[in-house]
């Protein structure tokens, strides 16, 4: 999987927290939506790529939801969810 935003850099988390134009992704994978101000969890649901990537392989089943959260003003919590994706859908586009 590849993962882009526009309008914002993507950075390591913790590199500057206080920059509001900058962040890092993350994955859920058939998880709730994370509500403002909370940090997103660190379990099996929630992938992070807090070294700044922007790809990944991840092995995810059909019928999975998977959301992908790109996290801005980290001091903040503040959430942009970018893509929502099912897995069938990710199948159907790669035939």
């Amino acid at each position: 999987m590849e993962f882009e935003v526009d309008g914002l850099r993507v950075r390591p988390a913790g590199e500057d927290p206080l920059d509001h134009t900058s962040g890092h992704h993350h994955l859920i994978i058939d998880g709730g939506p994370i509500p403002p101000g909370q940090l997103v969890p660190l379990d099996d649901k929630h992938l992070h790529l807090g070294k700044g990537q922007t790809m990944t392989e991840y092995s995810l089943i059909l019928g999975a939801v998977a959301v992908v959260v790109f996290v801005s003003y980290e001091a903040m919590g503040d959430h942009i969810i970018a893509k929502i994706l099912r897995v069938a859908d990710l199948i159907e586009d790669a035939t």
